[in-house]
């Protein structure tokens, strides 16, 4: 029922531990799709080791690399699941994640699924909760998410992947993709169209089940030097793919975006 895709490049020191949290799950309805992003490690022979033991529910996928963007579209095109979910190589899932997200999605109908999140950051565990009622997003109300995530507001929403279940038919029939132009920030710009297009998201605000740990030497943690460029090129697509019909609120949401997003490369 949900296929976790597990982008990876040069994570043998991490892998281990993001797989066997998926190994831990007490929901057992899946497939581990990891696509492996050109590694020049032992990445590839960990994940070896992974389908060995399992290999009803590991797939191993090799590219040439070309960025997260592009290994989490093959992910999805590889998949077979009702669901998506993602997960960093280097993060790790709650043992009832896929459980609790699952349960929420079948009994609600919901297209997608949002979770709380721990963040791990030298050893030290924090709990990040959302400022949102936790409970089904429909009949317009669902559209507050969108508006807090494109306003950036770090207490509604945040746009990460790992936090999501997603129905992989909405997807397709959307056609959304990560853009493989962006190399930052394609999260945001994946998850605001996503968001633009949901009728009925449930929102387990009040539970974190995603563990987001820190490593510095991420790219988004390091400064970028052409990130104007890349806010302005967000900002763009987003004009183009939101319909003027939506008012004034979208546009001037579109605008502080970029005007917040513009200062984080600096």
């Amino acid at each position: 029922m949900i296929s976790i895709i597990v982008p990876m490049y040069n994570s043998e020191k991490v892998i281990r531990r993001s797989l066997d949290s998926i190994l831990e799950q007490t929901y057992r309805d899946y497939e581990v799709v990891m696509i492996d992003d050109g590694s020049k490690d032992g990445t590839a022979g960990i994940c070896a080791e992974y389908v060995s033991r399992d290999p009803e529910r590991f797939k191993y996928y090799y590219q040439v690399n070309a960025g997260v963007s592009a290994a989490r579209n093959a992910g999805i095109r590889n998949s077979n699941g009702k669901y998506l979910a993602f997960l960093d190589a280097d993060d790790k899932m709650a043992a009832n994640m896929l459980e609790l997200m699952a349960d929420a999605a079948e009994k609600y109908s919901a297209q997608m699924v949002m979770c709380s999140y721990f963040k791990e950051k030298n050893g030290k565990t924090e709990e990040v909760y959302f400022n949102c009622p936790e409970g089904l997003y429909e009949g317009g109300k669902e559209k507050e998410l969108f508006f807090y995530l494109i306003n950036m507001n770090s207490k509604k929403s945040r746009p990460y992947s790992g936090i999501r279940m997603v129905l992989r038919s909405f997807l397709l029939e959307n056609d959304i993709w990560f853009d493989e132009k962006l190399p930052r920030s394609e999260d945001f710009l994946f998850w605001v169209k996503v968001h633009y297009k949901l009728n009925m998201v449930y929102y387990l605000s009040k539970t974190p089940l995603y563990y987001y740990i820190v490593n510095d030497k991420s790219i988004t943690h390091n400064h970028v030097e052409n990130y104007w460029d890349i806010s302005w090129y967000i900002y763009r697509d987003l004009k183009q793919s939101i319909p003027d019909s939506e008012g004034e609120s979208v546009g001037s949401a579109l605008v502080n975006m970029l005007y917040n997003k513009s200062f984080i490369g600096f």
